[in-house]
Order: C-alpha cells, then sequence, then structure tokens
C-alpha cells in the first residue's frame, strides 16, 4: 500500500514529502546546538561564502538547506514530467532524491554543493532538450555555461564534463561545432570573473592559483560500522534497479532509453568519483543521488505490486533511517 500510494500523483504528496523533509529536519529546529558545523575546504571560488553564512547564520542556514532540497526535489519530479523517461507521472523521484540525499553527512546545513546541483538540474535539462532540437543547438552553449558557473561553488563538477560529452553524443548526432559551443560555454564565467577582478584593481592570478588548490585538496568521509550496512542496504537496491532498467531498455522509447542510459552512466562516474578520487568528498552524493532517484523511481514505478516489493521499498525507508540514527 506504501508503494502504491507514493508511486501516484496524488495532491496530497505535496504535504506528505515536505513534511518528511520536515521530520528529518525537526531535532535541529528543536535543540539547535546539534548542528554540526561543515569542516571548511575550499571547494569553488565561491564556497567561502557559504560557510562563513553557515557560521553566522547556522539556524537560518539549516533551514535554507531545507527549503533548497525542497526545490530541487520537485525540479526532479518535474523534469520527469516535461521528459518522461519514468513513463507515468509519479511523484517517486522526488520522495527517494529527499531519502537518498540524507545519506550526505552534512544533511542539514547548506553546502557548495548543494547550490551547485540545483545548476546541475538545470544543465541535464537542456541536455535531454537538446534531443527535439533541430539544426545547430545552442543548448550545448548553455550546458558549458551553467557547468562552469556551478564548479565556482563545487569546483568537483567539473569531473562530469566527459560522461556529460557522451551524454551529448548519444542523445543526438555530433557536430562538432555545438562541442566548440561547450567549451566556450565553460570558459566565458571564468574570464568574465576575471575581468571583473582586474577592472576593481585586484589581480586574477589570486584566484587563478586557487584552482589547483581546491582540485588537489582531500576530503575523507567517514562512515561506522552501521553506517556501512545501512549503506549497503541501499546500494543493493540501486543495483536492483539498474538491472531491472538493462532488462526493460528494450521495449522502450528510443528517447527514454538514451536518456536512461545518460543516468546510468552519470551514477556510475559519481561512484567512480567517490571511491577514486577524494578530492570530491562526500558532496558527491548530492549529484550521484539525482540519477540513482530515477533509477529506482523506474523500478518502483514499474514493477508488480507485491509484498516483495513493498518489504523492499520500506528498506529503503528503513536503510535511510538508520543510516541516520547510527552514523
Amino acid at each position: 500500500m506504501l508503494l502504491k500510494y507514493f508511486n501516484s500523483n496524488r495532491l496530497s504528496l505535496m504535504v506528505v514529502i515536505p513534511g518528511l523533509l520536515l521530520l528529518y529536519w525537526l531535532p535541529v529546529f528543536i535543540f539547535p546546538g546539534t548542528l554540526t558545523p561543515v569542516f571548511h575546504l575550499q571547494e569553488g571560488l565561491f564556497s567561502d561564502w557559504i560557510y562563513q553564512f553557515n557560521d553566522n547564520w547556522p539556524v537560518l542556514a539549516s533551514f535554507l538547506a531545507m527549503i533548497t532540497v525542497m526545490f530541487i526535489s520537485f525540479l526532479l519530479s518535474r523534469l520527469n514530467t516535461i521528459h518522461i523517461f519514468i513513463p507515468c507521472r509519479t511523484s517517486m523521484p522526488a520522495l527517494l532524491f529527499v531519502l537518498l540525499y540524507a545519506l550526505y553527512p552534512h544533511f542539514y546545513l547548506l553546502t557548495p554543493a548543494l547550490v551547485a546541483t540545483i545548476l546541475f538540474i538545470l544543465l541535464l535539462h537542456r541536455l535531454l532538450s537538446s534531443y527535439h532540437s533541430d539544426g545547430l543547438s545552442y543548448n550545448f552553449l548553455d550546458i558549458g555555461l551553467v557547468l562552469s558557473v556551478a564548479s565556482m561553488f563545487y569546483m568537483p563538477v567539473l569531473l562530469f564534463y566527459p560522461v556529460l560529452t557522451a551524454g551529448m553524443i548519444r542523445i543526438r548526432p555530433p557536430r562538432w561545432r555545438e562541442y566548440v559551443f561547450t567549451v566556450i560555454g565553460m570558459l566565458l564565467p571564468y574570464l568574465f570573473l576575471f575581468s571583473i577582478v582586474y577592472l576593481i584593481g585586484k589581480n586574477p592570478s589570486v584566484l587563478i592559483r586557487q584552482i589547483p588548490v581546491i582540485l588537489l585538496t582531500t576530503k575523507e568521509t567517514e562512515l561506522t560500522r552501521a553506517g556501512v550496512l545501512s549503506m549497503s542496504v541501499i546500494i543493493s537496491l540501486v543495483v536492483l534497479s539498474i538491472v531491472y532498467v538493462f532488462r526493460t531498455l528494450r521495449r522502450m522509447k528510443t528517447q527514454a532509453r538514451n536518456f536512461l542510459l545518460v543516468f546510468l552512466w552519470l551514477l556510475a562516474f559519481a561512484i567512480l568519483i567517490i571511491m577514486f578520487i577524494p578530492q570530491a568528498g562526500g558532496e558527491m552524493i548530492c549529484f550521484g543521488a539525482i540519477p540513482a532517484a530515477y533509477l529506482l523511481s523506474l523500478y518502483f514505478s514499474l514493477c508488480k505490486k507485491t509484498w516483495v516489493n513493498e518489504v523492499l521499498f520500506g528498506l529503503l525507508f528503513a536503510g535511510v533511517a538508520a543510516f541516520r540514527l547510527l552514523n
């Protein structure tokens, strides 16, 4: 019954999902002294502004983080409504993103990665929209611009550039000028920023020297044994959804198949970054949660509503709850 309810598009879900999010944040609002400060590491040229905001107004920063997660969950559902890669109208992506984002250690505070996630979803929208573009598409210029601005808050997001390029090739026939547009789009915001810095009488080389420092700074994320067990349950469910996607790809329309393949690549790339590039840190969960939410939504939306799948859906809730309590 729980699976059937969340798989619907009922109006009450517009209250239930934000209510679930508020339930996660309730301990922080009741006991604001329990807020754990985010360890300050420069992750982008603008990331220090967000950390200073957290330090000066922690409760307000926590409230804005909750609103931001709520907005992102709405955007994810809206993205599926526009591009229809899950063949039904469902609020499942919004719910699952909220659950998966809760795996991030600094869940309650505003972070540079969370801000960059909003821009990353806009980038995905422009990428998927290019499927319907006739002739030369300027969506690729937008993709480069948005990716560049997102990197000013959370620079490791640039690591997704190869998989985004592969997605462009998959979604539409390659046109070399469109990929040049992407590179130009990535360069323009930095050229504009360095020009502004120079015009106000400061040395742009100071900013340029910060970039390799940001990219080479190692961030560590520690998990307890209970946290590892909870994470293992959630990863197992994600793997199950991936297997299901591979089994059903042939029966899907070309558009949905291409879009879901892009999400599979994004998830695989996010996992590889977390495993082998410690400079990205646990914040990469914010980006991996996007394709994971869609893949899980596809499985739970189309699977038979048997007691086994009800239990699996309940395990997802239980795994996240255990992770938050025990890690």
